[in-house]
């Protein structure tokens, strides 16, 4: 059977099934090796920081969301297809990790500084944050 007839099948529903499957796959087993990956680059747990009344702390975390979420946007709007979406997540949050690193290597106790509570260092890493995002999010537009 083809498209178009009775019953018939869209090979490229088949397609983005068999791929959001493998996706899911994947997403399960990295599930339990993220959090101490991250936990090895950002050692401070923002949520119990923000739970606490830390104010570095969620100034920190809304910088890595908005980081994050302004290329998907970009992606959602310029693009059909799932696995686009999927693979520039990917890209996404490879550069906030890489640009965390960067300033843990400019300040080295950055995560301190966010643990106890420095407002200026929470605002630095959001700002670099939410500017990798943007550079990020022109660069998927492109």
């Amino acid at each position: 059977m083809t498209k178009g007839e009775p019953g018939g099948i869209d090979c490229r529903v088949v397609v983005d099934v068999a791929i959001l499957h493998r996706v899911f796959l994947w997403r399960r087993r990295a599930h339990d090796r993220l959090p101490d990956a991250l936990h090895n680059l950002t050692p401070q747990r923002e949520i119990a920081l923000i739970r606490s009344g830390n104010v570095a702390g969620a100034i920190a975390l809304t910088g890595a969301l908005l980081g994050f979420v302004v290329p998907l946007a970009s992606v959602i709007a310029h693009s059909a297809r799932i696995l686009d979406l999927i693979l520039w997540g990917v890209v996404a949050l490879l550069i906030q990790l890489a640009g965390f690193v960067v300033a843990r290597a400019i300040f080295p106790g950055l995560p301190n500084a966010i643990v106890e509570g420095q407002i200026s260092e929470a605002v630095f890493l959001a700002g670099l944050s939410v500017a990798l995002g943007i550079i990020d999010a022109a660069c998927m537009v492109g």
